[in-house]
């Protein structure tokens, strides 16, 4: 059961929520974007899943895509099935970075090594999302799986994932 203070910050996240998505609806994508970075650092999952998704597209802030995976990550490590699936397309990502060198290499570095594909936890991610009922989820993960893509090739859970995905309606699993 919730504490009193709980219950009135759960309250307070939600609306000021529902606030940054009008901003965002109205086009005003700053204005939402700062909204969704406060309740978002509070841990309010979908706020969290907006962001990544601004950030990813550059859409009311620079874009960047680490910080877009580090919002998807803390939406889906929440539970959020859609943050899941994003995040396991953003670790399937690998920028364009230049090379940098001297000083200015070693203040980015940490920055640049969280620009590198992971496959493997892009594979994870997906099955994440398959297995909280997300048909997106089952489609890209029977796609992994069957490509060997972050591990070992697994057709016979690629064919389950495909078969749940094409019988929920994905059109890409039935090719």
């Amino acid at each position: 059961m919730m504490d009193l203070f709980t219950r009135k910050m759960t309250f307070l996240d939600n609306f000021m929520f529902k606030r940054a998505c009008k901003h965002i609806r109205n086009g005003e994508l700053v204005q939402g974007a700062r909204l969704l970075n406060r309740i978002g650092s509070h841990g309010h999952r979908d706020a969290a899943y907006e962001l990544a998704k601004l950030y990813e597209s550059g859409k009311g802030v620079i874009a960047d895509i680490g910080r877009a995976r580090h919002w998807a990550r803390q939406a889906a490590d929440a539970g959020h099935a859609r943050a899941m699936v994003r995040l396991a397309r953003l670790y399937l990502i690998q920028p364009n970075v230049p090379a940098y060198k001297g000083a200015a290499a070693n203040l980015l570095q940490s920055e640049l090594e969280d620009l590198e594909a992971r496959p493997t936890e892009a594979r994870l991610y997906a099955t994440r999302a398959a297995m909280a009922g997300s048909i997106e989820g089952m489609a890209l993960a029977g796609y992994l799986c069957a490509s060997g893509i972050g591990g070992e090739v697994d057709y016979r859970t690629a064919w389950i994932m495909y078969s749940k995905a094409a019988d929920a309606g994905n059109v890409e699993a039935n090719l």
